[in-house]
């Protein structure tokens, strides 16, 4: 009864870690509390990251933080080596997913580290074509684009994995979704020569992926309880047989 229970009591450690990814990862709402430019549409939110800026210190901790609860849910999923009891072509799902979500998190991590240099929204010498950046934003640029495909690619994998828990999978396949359709309107309003959209697009984006990290941390912790609770009749039939 103790080591059951005790089992049960971990496995609400998923749900803790995707819970502090995602509130972290929204660090970007205490911008209201800043002073600098009033259009937050035409600025992304690693602008706040850049080391000219007013607690950036603060928003990249923030950022990196949450990368690192995602790492350590992704290493807690392959600690407890349960998986959803499919076989056939889907099989690859599960593992997949979580060594996606696990170069998300890595990807993060970096662009936390390697910030912008500057911002156009704040800088007026600073140039707005990639093709002009210098290299440590366009290594910024690549690596936060990167991960976020990795992370959205991840989440519909889990959809696939856990097609049977109807409630998760739909969770996974629509935040999925929305992360897919906002990263895409936030890339073609940046297009634009006047833009003052696209930072919306790409908060909007920011918290579908943050909802994804505790739906991910759910999952985790719904696959263990499963195990959990089918191991014993799982033993009793063997013995049987």
């Amino acid at each position: 009864m103790t080591g059951g229970g005790a089992t049960r009591r971990g496995s609400v450690a998923g749900a803790v870690l995707g819970g502090v990814a995602g509130v972290l990862n929204l660090g970007f709402v205490a911008e209201w509390a800043l002073s600098g430019p009033a259009r937050v549409g035409a600025t992304a939110v690693s602008d706040l990251s850049i080391p000219s800026r007013p607690w950036s210190w603060a928003f990249r901790s923030a950022d990196a933080v949450s990368a690192l609860c995602l790492l350590a849910l992704c290493l807690l999923v392959r600690a407890r080596r349960r998986r959803p009891a499919e076989r056939g072509r889907f099989r690859f799902a599960w593992p997949a997913a979580w060594t996606l979500a696990a170069a998300f998190a890595t990807s993060t991590l970096l662009a936390a580290v390697v910030t912008e240099t500057c911002a156009p929204a704040y800088d007026p010498g600073c140039p707005e074509r990639l093709s002009d950046a210098s290299v440590v934003d366009v290594v910024h640029d690549v690596v936060s684009s990167a991960g976020t495909a990795c992370g959205i690619l991840a989440a519909l994998l889990l959809a696939v994995a856990v097609r049977r828990a109807r409630r998760l999978s739909a969770s996974h396949a629509v935040a999925a979704a929305l992360a897919s359709v906002t990263g895409l309107v936030f890339v073609a309003l940046q297009a634009r020569p006047q833009d003052d959209l696209s930072g919306w697009a790409q908060r909007g984006q920011i918290l579908a992926l943050s909802a994804w990290f505790v739906v991910a941390g759910l999952t985790a912790d719904h696959i263990a309880r499963a195990g959990v609770e089918e191991g014993p009749g799982r033993r009793h039939e063997k013995m049987r047989a």
